[in-house]
């Protein structure tokens, strides 16, 4: 008897579309960012971080286990750390340096890095500002997506990993 999760779906398209907007998690995220060269999640350049190693995964997945699945996958990447670090932003991140006593750099750096983004998203004004931020890029990339493919009718979906899933969902 023939499983039926390996069963095709019953009269599935000849090539499914979709599109897929991914929303990173706390930290920096460089990675998520679009630009004209590849960065790594630390900003230096290359391939290495989430965003770069989720594209790669998913690509072997559809390569292999789905490679006769008929599905056509777009993702696109949706960055909002860089919008509540913004120099002057909050001044948050100058009041960390400030207050943290000489010696305890990496605590500062993994504090200021991962820890201060759940506290900037809980005030009113960054959370807003995140929020903005998600949604803007989110209507942008669709927009450009659109243009790109005049007459395209896939699916769209959001993913969020960690605090980008409470983005999406208070978006």
């Amino acid at each position: 008897m023939q499983s039926p999760f390996l069963a095709p779906p019953p009269q599935a398209p000849a090539n499914q579309q979709h599109l897929l907007f991914l929303v990173h998690g706390i930290g920096q995220n460089d990675d998520f960012k679009d630009d004209d060269r590849l960065l790594s999640w630390d900003g230096s350049e290359g391939t290495n971080g989430s965003s770069h190693e989720f594209k790669k995964v998913l690509e072997t997945v559809l390569g292999s286990s789905l490679r006769n699945a008929p599905l056509a996958l777009s993702v696109r990447t949706l960055e909002w750390h860089s919008h509540v670090h913004e120099e002057g932003s909050a001044g948050t991140d100058e009041l960390l340096v400030a207050c943290s006593p000489d010696g305890v750099q990496e605590m500062r750096s993994f504090t200021k890095g991962h820890v201060i983004d759940i506290l900037h998203y809980t005030s009113a004004a960054n959370g807003q500002r995140v929020i903005s931020a998600v949604h803007a890029q989110l209507r942008a990339k669709y927009e450009r997506f659109l243009r790109e493919r005049p007459g395209w009718q896939g699916r769209v979906s959001l993913v969020g990993h960690s605090l980008g899933s409470v983005i999406c969902l208070d978006m």
